[in-house]
C-alpha cells in the first residue's frame, strides 16, 4: 500500500510504539538517536499531512459551508450553522455548546470570549460531520 510515510518511518513509529527508546533503536538499526529523533519527527509530518489532506478533500465535499468573520459572535456562527444545516436535511449531532467546545478545541485562538478574533470555516459533510478551517 502506498502510504507517505517511508518504510525506515514506519519501522521507527512501530519501536516506540512498542515503548522503545531513541537509544533502544538508534542500537538496534545501527544508527545514532539523534537520526532516529529526525526520522520520528519526519514521520509524524508527515502523517499530519496525511491528515490535512483527508481533511481538506473531505471539507471540498462538504454541501455546508459557514464563513465566521472577524467581530462576529460565536452565538450568530453557530445560530448559522444550524439554520445552513437544517435547510438541506443535514443533521447536527451537537448541541450549541458541545458545538462551541468543538470550535473552541480546533480553532480556540480565533475566538475570544464570545467573539470571533480571525476568520475561519465550518463546513459540515453530509453525514453531519463537523470541519474547521482556517480560510
Amino acid at each position: 500500500m502506498k502510504t507517505f510515510l517511508t518504510k525506515k518511518q514506519i519501522e521507527v513509529l512501530k519501536r516506540r510504539m512498542e515503548g522503545k527508546t531513541l537509544e533502544e533503536i538508534a542500537s538496534e538499526l545501527g544508527t545514532t538517536k539523534q537520526n532516529i529523533s529526525a526520522i520520528e519527527r519526519k514521520a509524524r509530518e508527515n502523517y499530519q499531512k496525511a491528515l490535512n489532506t483527508v481533511k481538506l478533500f473531505r471539507s471540498i465535499l462538504a454541501p455546508v459551508v459557514v464563513r465566521a468573520r472577524a467581530g462576529m459572535k460565536v452565538d450568530d456562527v453557530v445560530r448559522d450553522l444550524y439554520e445552513r444545516c437544517d435547510s438541506v436535511n443535514i443533521h447536527l449531532p451537537y448541541d450549541r455548546f458541545e458545538l462551541v467546545m468543538l470550535l473552541r478545541k480546533e480553532i480556540g485562538h480565533r475566538i475570544r470570549h464570545s467573539l470571533v478574533v480571525e476568520d475561519f470555516e465550518i463546513r459540515v459533510t453530509k453525514e453531519g460531520d463537523v470541519i474547521v478551517m482556517p480560510e
